[in-house]
Order: C-alpha cells, then sequence, then structure tokens
C-alpha cells in the first residue's frame, strides 16, 4: 500500500519527483521498527472494557495528529500516507486538512469493502481505523 502512495505521488508530480519521494520508503521501515517496539513494550495494556478501548482510541488519535503536525513541520521527510497528502494539497492547492479527511475517509471506505470482499462480514474495521 505505501509503494502505491508514493507512486501516486510520482504520477501527480510527473517530472519534478525528487529525493522527498524517494526517501519515504526508507523513513517507512524505521517507523515500521518503532511500531514494533511500541507494541512490544505495551503488549501488556490489553483495556477489555469499552469506555477504556474508546479513551485509547481518542488519545492515539491526539498522539498521531500531533505527530504529523511535527513531522510536517520538522520538513525533514515524510511517511508515504502524509507525503501524499502533502503533493495534492500542495500541487492543487487545496487545504491539507480536507485533504486528509477525504484520503483517510477513502482508504477507510477501502478497508470495508477489502474485508466485506475476504472475510464476508464486517470485522475489525471499527472506531479508530485509519
Amino acid at each position: 500500500m505505501n509503494a502505491l502512495l508514493v507512486l501516486i505521488q510520482i504520477i501527480i508530480l510527473r517530472n519534478i519527483t525528487g529525493l522527498a519521494q524517494l526517501s519515504q520508503l526508507p523513513l517507512l521501515r524505521l517507523f515500521a521498527l518503532f511500531i514494533d517496539l511500541n507494541l512490544f513494550l505495551t503488549r501488556s495494556f490489553v483495556p477489555d472494557q469499552y469506555i477504556w478501548q474508546l479513551l485509547t482510541v481518542v488519545l492515539s488519535c491526539f498522539l498521531m495528529a500531533f505527530g504529523i503536525f511535527l513531522e510536517l513541520k520538522a520538513d525533514v521527510g515524510y511517511l508515504p500516507g502524509e507525503g501524499l497528502l502533502l503533493v495534492v494539497s500542495e500541487t492543487y492547492n487545496w487545504n491539507f486538512g480536507k485533504v486528509k479527511v477525504v484520503i483517510d475517509s477513502i482508504v477507510v471506505v477501502i478497508a470495508l469493502f477489502s474485508v466485506l470482499i475476504f472475510h464476508g462480514r464486517l470485522e475489525g474495521v471499527r472506531e479508530g481505523t485509519r
């Protein structure tokens, strides 16, 4: 999926594709290592009540938004998802926040259709998807 997001960026940018697009895949590998480390460190944290699960999702959304804010402010490198958002918003002069909501919604719809096709029922797509 991430390689597809980089490819879409390259298609949109055409001849002005640069290091920012090509550096996303190695950065993604580093990000994946941090996700694995986080999963290892929080493996014993399993909220069993719905309210705690919901609060965990809300807190995670705020932390993710803050991380994306820092990523964009630092302007050092982007993960493929944010890179695509940035390319679309800058190329077409659209509001970044609105582009993020639209693309995230498209990803959730793709996830819903994929789950229905491969599992035959709605499973695993709930609050916090994307």
